[in-house]
């Protein structure tokens, strides 16, 4: 197995758009590896919370057809005016 120094030195060998291919792979591998971890960084964390009774069931992804609520039709003045006017 090299050592860094060694693969450093056989990086610096490489010509300009070598290196520059291989910091581009490098730095994909890297996002990609930091998506991942990220996504398992959640899921332990929401085990710790429902093993400490914080969770009652695990969090689910919002399906788009979930999230398109129908409005609720309100009558009367806008309710920013009733927050205001009750803040007074």
């Amino acid at each position: 197995m090299m050592t860094t120094t060694e693969i450093l030195n056989e990086i610096s060998r490489l010509s300009i758009s070598q290196q520059k291919k291989l910091k581009k792979k490098l730095l994909a591998d890297s996002e990609s590896n930091n998506s991942k971890n990220h996504a398992l960084l959640q899921d332990e964390f929401d085990r710790l919370l429902f093993s400490n009774g914080f969770l009652a069931n695990f969090p689910n992804e919002l399906d788009d057809e979930e999230t398109d609520f129908p409005p609720v039709k309100i009558t009367g003045k806008p309710i920013s005016e009733t927050i205001i006017e009750e803040r007074r």
